[in-house]
């Protein structure tokens, strides 16, 4: 038999012979039996399967050759591999069908329990896979009406009272069975699905039974349960499934059965354990199956209560002397657990089961009921399954009695992190049964991430403190000490810890409204050495509501290895940090219109302070001299202390080395812990002090992840968006009543709405919709080319619109059509239904769609703005178009095919629309980063928009960009603007010879305007009424004065004509500009009114900004506040939406109080993207948890708008267009219209002159820019394989944190080579993964480059910071050396795709193929080297030589000059040779 890898390598090149079909047939055979054979032999090994699995045989080879009458091994083979893929997506046709019927073949007999196996999985794969058309239409038949016919009949009887239309549904069902002409007629395959749309489900939990005993037994019966458990949460956790499966779970009491198992009651096996957990969490989900509303938690109480009247009353008719205290007992405590299990103890089988005979839980034969749930010979404790069935029915529900869970992981969560499987955890796949369950599930799994990283960063910094324990005799006894060899950044060792304040318990909770306590410690203890004063200002500057961890950590008795183990953790928030004296307390800073004149107090106040601290005074000399340079580091945390950026603090000075930190603890977590102290006393702190006291150490997350993620402030967030989406009633929180919430997306984002039910034509009843696309298109030419003449004809129409009836008259002394093209579009708002008829009525020769357009002038007279200069596509202009309707708008496409650029004039359209609407729409713009966010702002800066009306809000952590945008900055803009306008409203005054001082104020102004101007202009047009003939018009005109002398700047011409009508319209323009100067300044009178800078922010964010941008991780950790503030838009653009969490951007979505006011959501992004919050890429694929709403949106068949052209070289393109199957190159587009070009001359010109075409294109393309090669390069991508460099590859600094010396060092010295031979410095990006890296190399940069001021610094960029940015030349350093890398492919493309020019990648090559999909890419570039190789004697701008055709073998002329950088030390070397020659070149230039 041959190997596995010869029968893959033979799998994979079969092809069928049609001249010799019967032999190709044989040996197709014979390799899928060797297949068989191989893995059955080797009890399907998991490694045999995957690498048949990474193969792709099952997409190549048996999936293309299935058919109807194939083997069954054939299927087998298919079921096994399919077992290990979490999808059906390989499945693209209608064979699935015969697929499924042939696997319910081997249901009719006796099989495996591993094939068994593989048929549970592979069914339930179609269930997570219903976004499949294919696989939706088929499964759903098995969890459909049919398979009620297992109900019992009681059951069956209550189940179809409840609607109207499944009883209907159900006696049609009966007739169409009983019928003689249906069984008749009924072939071999309807006869099965008939059969197996009734028993399936029924099928699989009958099976589940009688594994459920061997599961002890077999590692296969254990996976097969786990299974069916998963399949069935899944099943309920849906409602299109859920109404029907529900009643079968119930009808065989799954959780009742499992609940008296022996693994179950097995403590040590928590998956399964959490398993049965999350099944009853969905079971007795307050929902209603039929219309998916919640029912409220006061219903759910009311129907606890008559279910428990119920059984008092027939225990006290029918077993009185037994169950008297049943009869006796309060409603609470019959519904405890343990009370219910005492009644019922004494009470022997045969009563037991008619108690619940008579309360109509079970049927009344026991023997038909045991037939009807129960295989064959199946033995059970029967008085115990009654038993838990009642307990199932009258213990209180969760529902009844919730209470809030902490947001903070514990040491439970960290260990069953590292005992439960994945399986045990909840989906966020495509549908949710409400919000509450979508909030919930994402709570968990975000926790579980959280837990996870908790463990990873403890585990990796508390070994650094090299802890140590020492045996100290107290009054208690022997204690073991901690003490530490070493120090960390990030942990403190601490002393005691006393509670300060508990708050009072709020009505219908069980926890303290808040717990705060004083950590003491000693920089001593941490840093026995001189304290470095970074890490000292590190701590004692921490921001408000810093989370911080409190960690106990013990002596490991059992494992010499490993001498500590975490016993206890706790979070909490930091609130204020002061020393042992109480001074310098650090307070909420409160912003008023005096900060300036307290900061310059705290200084002097400060300085007379330093003067007498003769302890400290060498520390604060050296903290001054560090203090810049700490500021510029740590700007993000003093700006997290306020939702408003530019807020800074005064550098706090403390005496001597101890300190008091003030820490908010979480009351979840607090209540817990006193729960198992036993206190009854919960107002006195001192009886917990010594248990908290226990905690040893207090750390603090990296500094980098603050920016990457922050899972604890995500988690509150979500907290407190499920208490926003709930109402109140009777003054406590019901859990399970809804607010409606955005009502024409909720459904959709449930995942049970029509795709096209957010669509504007659902949405807006309009039969004709006007879109103003302002400056989208430069010209009519541009206009003309979006809308190809073959597809579309264009027809003027005259404006509609009243506001722009007499436009061109009023501005056409300023602008003309010529020097400005603003159109607007009227889109015919017809269904699909009315679409088709139409199509159907046209012509063949008329078959074009018709887009009609108006033409308009810009509003403007006193400046000249800016517009678009961008001339967008066929398809980007779509996008704009669509993203200004009403309703939800997708546009995907790859990096570089310009969505930052769609979404900022989609912006900037819709401002200016509510501009000169005068409507007082306002938009709000959400980047993943800080970066994606600057390149929308610097567009939006450069376009038709008011500064003002522009807001910036968050901390600014890319340091290439300004604060300009900043409140403080748009407050002091809008006073300036104020200012100026009152100066034009006095100037206004004394040209109309207006006695008084209007501007004064903004209310003066106002009240100038309406009682003087106003009326002026009222008798203006009264005496213009009487006149047909210009009689001196500009003395008429009361306003000529103040217009003259502007106008005279403008133009040369007159101020009116001799026009008559035409000057009337100038004066009405005229009028506009004085109104427009009014409408500003009654804006900006709330900046008179509002004396303090934080009503000024509240009323910018509230009312003022009609544009505000933040990051998603700003608004996320900050929406309470936002919320409170008043933050309100109708718009939502949410830019890198591929990269949000799906939770991530609902809370954006929900991020305002009334949230129907949202009317508008764009999301732009690339649907291949991934969400670099999840470090754990493992929870992705099975759990989906990392999957955005953008691409959840997508699968549900939403309609997006996809961008398929990408500007990139062509070459540098193909690196990641493989990735993308709808995309192309911007010159292969070019090729193709060259191509249409040339066939249409082919019909006018005579092929020899084809020819001399032909060669002037290929000409016209050779000399494009893009087709030389780069200068001092043999490639213009490649990628160079980094051997260890003193004998040191990677090392890690921190979690997900990695450096790497020799990359950096060949990196920096490649840009000194590229500078040497005249690259503009600013031409260069390097690029890396990790901070740490993009430290190291800009250490390497000062210690290479800062000799010589030539060089220069080139942008040096991690990941995150990539957003909207390219550049011609990229130098990347991916780090990693021992594994895999922890950024996936999709994080690999965002690198790749960033360079115009050429790319140039350092790396451990070996590493990065242990891929498949990056192995893939990897063959892209040139194979042939895996050295660097560079070509002497060229100079940047002045090479003509061509660019190398990679998929070519080519020989060069010049391979004399070539030279290949071996490693790191021959680059040293050859760039310390070039340097020499360089300064020896400067040297005779003197």
């Amino acid at each position: 038999m041959q190997n596995l890898e010869k029968l893959i390598q033979n799998s994979l090149s079969f092809q069928i012979d049609s001249q010799n079909k019967e032999k190709s047939i044989k040996k197709f055979e014979e390799l899928i039996n060797e297949i068989w054979e191989k893995l059955s032999k080797n009890n399907f090994y998991k490694k045999d399967i995957k690498l048949i699995q990474d193969s792709e045989v099952l997409e190549k080879f048996l999936w293309p050759h299935f058919k109807k009458n194939s083997s069954d091994k054939h299927v087998l083979l298919i079921l096994a591999i399919s077992s290990r893929l979490l999808n059906l997506n390989w499945i693209n046709n209608k064979k699935f069908i015969d697929l499924v019927l042939k696997i319910l073949h081997f249901l009719e007999s006796e099989q495996q329990l591993i094939i068994d196996f593989f048929i549970l999985r592979f069914f339930a794969n179609c269930v997570r896979s219903i976004d499949n058309d294919l696989v939706a239409q088929i499964i759903m038949r098995f969890v459909s009406l049919p398979m009620w016919i297992h109900l019992d009949p009681i059951f069956l009887k209550k189940e179809l009272s409840e609607s109207n239309k499944l009883s209907k549904n159900w006696e049609l069902l009966q007739r169409i069975w009983n019928s003689k002409k249906n069984s008749k007629k009924k072939s071999e395959s309807q006869r099965i699905m008939q059969k197996f749309e009734k028993d399936l489900l029924p099928f699989f939990i009958k099976k589940y039974y009688t594994f459920l005993w061997k599961i002890d037994q077999s590692k296969t019966a254990r996976k097969y349960c786990e299974e069916f458990l998963s399949l069935s949460t899944d099943l309920l956790s849906q409602l299109s499934t859920r109404r029907f499966f529900l009643s079968i779970i119930r009808n065989y009491h799954v959780i009742e059965v499992t609940k008296i198992s022996n693994y179950y009651n097995n403590k040590n096996n928590h998956t399964f354990r959490k398993m049965v957990e999350n099944l009853e969490y969905y079971e007795s989900y307050p929902i209603d199956n039929v219309t998916g509303s919640i029912i409220s938690r006061n219903d759910l109480l009311i129907k606890s209560e008559q279910e428990i009247q119920k059984l008092q009353t027939i225990a006290f008719e029918k077993f009185n002397p037994q169950l008297e205290k049943i009869v006796m007992e309060s409603f609470t405590n019959i519904s405890k657990k343990e009370n219910l299990i005492n009644y019922l103890s004494s009470i022997p089988e045969e009563k037991i089961f008619k108690l619940a005979y008579l309360m109509e839980l079970i049927p009344k034969e026991e023997k038909i009921f045991r037939n009807q749930i129960f295989p064959e010979n199946f033995q059970i404790d029967f008085k115990s399954f009654i038993t838990q069935i009642f307990v199932k029915h009258f213990a209180s529900s969760q529902w009844i009695t919730s209470q809030q869970t902490s947001i903070f992981a514990n040491e439970d969560d960290i260990l069953h992190v590292k005992k439960e499987k994945l399986i045990s955890k909840p989906k966020v796949n495509l549908q949710f049964l409400c919000l509450s369950d979508f909030f919930h599930r994402n709570f968990v799994l975000l926790k579980e991430h959280l837990s996870k990283n908790i463990n990873k960063r403890l585990n990796h910094f508390i070994p650094d403190l090299d802890p140590n324990f020492k045996a100290i005799h107290t009054y208690k006894g022997v204690e073991m000490r901690l003490e530490t060899k070493k120090w960390s950044k990030y942990i403190l060792k601490i002393g005691n810890i006393e509670v300060n304040r508990i708050g009072q318990t709020k009505l219908g909770e069980t926890y303290p409204s808040y717990v705060e306590m004083n950590v003491h410690f000693d920089f001593t203890d941490s840093y026995p050495d001189n304290i470095d004063p970074q890490i000292r200002w590190f701590w004692e500057n921490l921001p408000q509501n810093e989370v911080l961890y409190l960690v106990k950590i013990e002596h490991n008795e059992k494992n010499n290895q490993k001498k500590f183990k975490i016993s206890r953790i706790r979070g909490c928030h930091f609130i204020d940090i002061t020393d042992q004296r109480n001074s310098n307390l650090k307070k909420n800073e409160n912003l008023n219109e005096n900060l300036n004149e307290n900061e310059n107090l705290n200084e002097n106040e400060n300085e007379n302070l330093n003067e007498n601290e003769n302890e400290n005074e060498n520390e604060n000399e050296n903290l001054n001299e560090n203090e810049n340079q700490i500021e510029i580091e740590q700007n993000i945390l003093y700006q997290n202390q306020n939702i408003f950026s530019g807020i800074k603090t005064n550098r706090r000075r403390f005496r001597g080395n101890k300190r008091i930190m003030k820490i908010r603890f979480n009351p979840v977590q607090f209540f817990e812990d006193y729960e198992k102290m036993g206190n009854k006393d919960q107002k006195n702190p001192s009886q917990i002090n010594e248990f908290y006291s226990e905690f040893n150490l207090i750390v603090r997350k990296e500094d980098h992840l603050k920016i990457i993620q922050d899972d604890e402030k995500t988690l509150e967030a979500i907290e407190f968006m499920k208490e926003r989406i709930t109402v109140k009633n009777n003054f406590e929180k019901d859990r399970n009543n809804e607010k409606e919430v955005i009502p024409w997306f909720k459904d959709l984002m449930l995942g049970y709405g029509e795709p096209s039910s957010s669509n504007y034509r659902n949405l807006d009843s309009r039969k004709e919709i006007v879109v103003d696309l302002f400056d989208t298109f430069i010209n009519k030419e541009h206009m003309e080319k979006v809308f190809d003449s073959n597809e579309y004809e264009l027809q003027k129409v005259d404006s509609v619109d009243q506001n722009f009836e007499n436009n061109k008259e009023e501005n056409v002394i300023v602008y003309s059509e010529n020097e400005r093209f603003l159109v607007k579009i009227h889109v015919d708002n017809k269904m699909e239904n009315e679409e088709k008829t139409d199509k159907k009525k046209r012509k063949k020769n008329e078959d074009k769609k018709i887009i009609k357009y108006e033409v308009y002038l810009p509003k403007h007279l006193f400046y000249i703005p800016t517009y678009n200069s961008i001339q967008y596509n066929h398809e980007q202009a779509m996008c704009i178009l669509n993203g200004m309707q009403i309703g939800l708008t997708l546009v995907s496409g790859a990096p570089r095919s310009g969505k930052t650029a769609i979404a900022s004039q989609i912006i900037s359209n819709l401002y200016n629309y509510s501009i000169n609407s005068k409507q007082t729409d306002r938009i709000l713009v959400v980047c993943q980063t800080s970066s994606g966010l600057t390149e929308i702002f610097n567009y939006l800066s450069n376009s038709n928009i008011n500064d003002t009306d522009l807001m910036r809000v968050g901390p600014i952590i890319d340091s290439t960009t300004s604060d300009y945008f900043s409140p403080d900055q748009i407050i002091n803009r809008c006073l300036i603007r104020r200012m100026l306008l009152l100066q034009e409203v006095e100037r206004l005054a004394k040209t109309t010879k207006y006695v008084g001082d209007p501007s004064y104020g903004c209310e003066v102004a106002e009240t100038f305007f309406a009682t003087f101007i106003k009326p002026s202009w009222r008798n203006f047009l009264e005496e213009i009424k009487t006149k047909t003939k210009v009689e001196n018009f500009d003395e008429l005109f009361p306003f000529t004065t103040f217009f003259s002398t502007v106008f005279q700047n403008l133009s040369s011409r007159s101020l009116f004509t001799s026009d008559l009508q035409k000057n009337i319209s100038i004066a009405k323009g005229f009028y506009k500009q004085i109104e427009d100067i009014f409408f500003e300044l009654k804006k900006l009178h709330p900046f008179e009114i509002f004396q303090t800078n934080e009503s000024r922010y509240q009323y910018l964010l509230s009312t003022h900004s009609k544009i505000i941008g933040m990051t998603s991780q700003f608004a996320i950790t900050n929406c309470e506040k936002l919320v409170e503030k008043g933050i309100s838009f109708n718009t939502l653009v949410i830019e890198e939406a591929g990269r949000l969490l799906d939770v991530e951007t609902a809370i954006l979505l929900l991020l305002q109080k009334k949230t129907d006011n949202l009317k508008r959501v764009v999301m732009i992004g690339d649907e291949n993207e991934s969400s670099i919050l999840i470090s754990h890429k493992k929870m992705f694929p099975y759990l989906y948890f990392g999957q955005s709403m953008f691409k959840r949106m997508l699968r549900l068949g939403v309609q997006s708008q996809k961008l398929t052209v990408i500007n990139s070289k062509k070459p540098l393109s193909k690196l990641y267009s493989w990735k993308y199957k709808f995309i192309a190159n911007a010159e292969e587009i070019s090729e193709r219209n060259e191509e249409k070009k040339e066939n249409q001359q082919e019909e006018k010109r005579i092929k020899s002159d084809e020819k001399t075409i032909n060669n002037n294109i290929s000409n016209n393309i050779d000399n494009d820019p893009k087709s030389l090669a780069n200068a001092g390069f043999l490639y213009d991508m490649q990628i160079i394989n980094v051997e260890d460099f003193e004998n040191q590859g990677e090392q890690k600094i921190g979690p997900m944190n990695y450096q790497n010396l020799g990359e950096a060092e060949f990196v920096v010295g490649l840009f000194q080579f590229m500078r040497f031979i005249g690259y503009p410095v600013d031409s260069i990006t390097i690029l890396t993964p990790f901070y740490a890296q993009k430290n190291l190399i800009l250490e390497v940069l000062d210690k290479r480059c800062s000799w010589l001021t030539f060089f220069g610094k080139p942008k040096v960029f991690v990941t995150e910071e990539l957003s909207g940015k390219v550049s011609q030349f990229v130098l990347v350093s991916l780090v990693r050396t021992k594994s895999k890398s922890l950024f996936n492919i999709t994080e690999l493309i965002r690198i790749l795709s960033r360079s115009i020019f050429g790319i140039y990648v350092f790396c451990r090559k070996k590493v990065l193929e242990l891929d498949p999909e990056v192995k893939k890419m990897i063959h892209l570039f040139p194979s042939i080297e895996n050295q660097l190789c560079l070509i002497l004697n060229e100079k940047f701008g002045e090479v003509n030589r061509k660019r190398i055709d990679h998929s070519k073998v080519q020989v060069l002329d010049q391979e004399e000059s070539i030279v290949k950088i071996e490693d790191v030390v021959f680059m040293t070397h050859f760039i310390h040779s070039m340097s020499e020659q360089y300064v020896e070149a400067l040297k005779k230039k003197k």
